[in-house]
């Protein structure tokens, strides 16, 4: 698959890469499918693989804690 990986669509190249993604797919759908994570998960998930935690998340997506007066 490598040796076609930059083929260019409708060569002989190209329809050989495709045949090669579709059966590539099959097979990880079949033998070691990955079940979709829930947005909060995939959060989870990223700020682990990071090293974040959620005041460096915030500080990354430029959210600004609130401050609320004392009442």
């Amino acid at each position: 698959m490598e040796t076609v990986l930059g083929a260019r669509p409708d060569t002989n190249e190209g329809d050989l890469l495709e045949v090669l993604s579709l059966l590539v797919h099959d097979y990880e759908q079949k033998k070691h499918k990955i079940e979709a994570l829930s947005p909060i998960d995939a959060l989870k998930y990223e700020m682990e693989e990071q090293g974040l935690t959620q005041s460096g998340l915030a500080k990354r997506l430029g959210i600004v804690r609130a401050v609320y007066p004392k009442s």
